[in-house]
């Protein structure tokens, strides 16, 4: 027997073998509920498909935009009657590069039963594969079993999509018509041109875009901020739209974008960033500098607040370090700050004690403590009556083992 090596992995007890037994072929689990008419049932889901095309056809003629290679067509909502559960797949076709195809799918609470919503692209001139459909469905309703039941029978209602219909976060979560937000939009990948395209239309309606783009195996992926008004329109005129959700990494997708884009950005967020009182708590960054200039920084950290270990060193940042700690000291997550429509209120200011110098230079490891007493003592004598926090992300080479299970690291979160 081979030796054990997996020792954190314990089997207690005795085992016991039996025979193999195929599963049973029936499923079990609730029936699908049935319409009592199934001909009053196609009948309506019928109207309402040609509603949807009807519909979709005027609000597209009150909108003066045109997007080159965006294909004509309208997003149709398909709704499961509550607690049954839709037929996904049988909602788009396979066949050919212009069809129907399935963008989004959600839940939600109908009272103490999940609905389900199916959000669905139909190109001009297809929808006859659901009419067609359709007719097999009443056709045969009086059968036993009618043909495409099991796509008909859980909807309960067919209607033009609305942009909620479009967001897979939780409902509550849909910003306001006039709000001007943040949006993670999905866009679905059909010729590699959907990421222009929706540029193309934004710039038409007054929406930012950001030129950073995630893609994926059949969806892309980019940040835009407008509202929910604004946005809608692009039902009517994109057929590229898949999802939308709220943005979780905004900061990291910016760190994609070119410096200049980059640079509008810091200044937006600048120009609606409200600093704290010099009288205000502050946190002391000892690190390597900070460069006070910078568009996010200056504000919140005074020329006085600036120091050196030893007077000889200039006090900009040398490395970058520092800069980077202040910033996260000061905004925490950038990225929420960024999606902050009402502006950002500080409540702390900054300080800066410089304690390791530029290369080649260095501190010498005995003095250390030393060092860092200094930098404690820089900002008490310029500021006694301020209280403060001290961030240090400065660590020695290693650590001995006995100091890891020990050392305890005290963070102080300023709201």
């Amino acid at each position: 027997m081979a030796e054990r090596n997996r020792r954190h992995i314990l089997v207690r007890g005795q085992t016991q073998a039996e025979a193999y037994r195929r599963p049973p072929r029936a499923v079990s689990g609730p029936k699908p509920q049935v319409p009592e008419d199934r001909i009053a049932h196609g009948e309506i889901l019928r109207q309402g498909l040609l509603a949807a095309d009807e519909q979709g056809r005027v609000r597209r003629e009150q909108h003066d935009i045109n997007v080159q290679g965006a294909l004509d067509g309208i997003y149709i909502s398909f709704e499961s009657f509550a607690g049954a559960r839709l037929a996904l797949e049988s909602l788009e076709s396979r066949r050919g590069n212009v069809r129907p195809e399935l963008v989004s799918v959600r839940e939600i609470q109908h009272r103490d039963k999940i609905v389900e919503q199916a959000t669905v692209f139909v190109p001009d001139g297809k929808l006859g594969s659901f009419l067609d459909r359709l007719s097999r469905y009443t056709g045969t309703a009086s059968e036993d079993r009618p043909g495409h039941r099991k796509l008909f029978d859980p909807i309960a209602a067919i209607g033009l999509a609305s942009l909620e219909q479009l967001w897979t976060d939780p409902p509550n979560e849909f910003p306001s018509p006039e709000k001007d937000s943040w949006w993670e939009v999905w866009l679905r990948r059909r010729d590699g041109s959907e990421h222009k395209r929706f540029v193309n239309f934004a710039d038409s309606v007054g929406i930012r875009v950001s030129q950073a783009v995630l893609g994926f195996a059949d969806r892309t992926v980019v940040l835009a901020q407008a509202t929910a008004t604004q946005l809608a329109v692009a039902l009517d005129i994109l057929d590229d739209l898949a999802e939308l959700r709220r943005p979780q990494e905004l900061a990291a997708l910016l760190a994609l974008e070119s410096a200049e884009e980059q640079a509008d950005w810091v200044a937006a967020l600048a120009e609606q960033t409200r600093a704290a009182s010099t009288d205000a708590p502050a946190v002391c960054v000892v690190d390597t500098g900070v460069h006070r200039s910078h568009p996010l920084l200056k504000a919140s950290l005074s020329k006085s607040d600036c120091h050196t270990c030893d007077p000889t060193w200039d006090l900009l940042d040398h490395h970058g370090h520092g800069s980077e700690m202040a910033g996260l000291a000061l905004f925490g997550d950038v990225g929420a700050a960024l999606m902050s429509s009402g502006g950002v209120r500080l409540h702390h200011r900054l300080e800066s004690v410089k304690s390791l110098p530029p290369a080649p230079r260095s501190n010498s490891k005995d003095l250390y403590g030393a060092v860092t007493a200094t930098a404690a003592s820089r900002v008490e004598v310029a500021r006694p009556e301020r209280r403060r926090v001290f961030a240090m992300a400065i660590t020695s080479d290693g650590l001995r083992p006995t100091d890891a299970k020990t050392q305890r690291i005290p963070v102080e979160i300023f709201g």
